[in-house]
């Protein structure tokens, strides 16, 4: 695969996460389930899997950094409700920017934080000959319907 073209997908997601971070109503799981329907249509195969894969993770990184300003601005409750959002809050407050300050540099420490750990698991698996991701994945692997169904009811209470 030449650089270039794997350049293209990263572009194309970017600019689809700003447009679906932007536009109430247009989410990034319905793009990525067109993208499942073309894959399966005619002439879509012969395109390797890795340019969907690129395109939808740089769209829903993209996202979350946009998703923030029809949230914030557009979506702010009625006086009586406004306190249950700290950012709706800030809004009414006349604080509007220093919120979207603040969820900007919280969505940039998220995306640093997970190349961190990305980047630490791949040292740790080239480096040594144990493999973080196997070992982890062989030590829950038949505990992963508790730990699905304990984090379910987390967030349902």
């Amino acid at each position: 695969m030449d650089f270039l073209f794997l350049l293209l997908p990263i572009a194309l997601g970017t600019l689809a996460g700003i447009i679906t971070g932007l536009i109430s109503g247009i989410h990034t799981n319905t793009i990525a389930a067109i993208l499942v329907a073309l894959y399966f249509m005619p002439g879509f195969q012969e395109i390797d899997s890795v340019y969907f894969i690129l395109f939808v993770a740089s769209m829903a990184i993209t996202n979350t950094f946009f998703d923030i300003f029809p949230s914030l601005f557009l979506g702010i409750p009625s006086s009586e409700v406004y306190a249950l959002l700290p950012g709706h809050r800030m809004v009414k407050e006349g604080h509007g920017y220093e919120a979207l300050s603040i969820s900007a540099s919280g969505s940039f420490m998220g995306f640093f934080t997970a190349i961190l750990i990305c980047l630490a698991v791949m040292i740790v698996d080239y480096l040594t000959s144990f493999n973080l991701i196997e070992s982890m994945y062989n030590a829950v692997k038949d505990h992963i319907f508790w730990i699905l169904l304990a984090i379910i009811v987390v967030l349902i209470i």
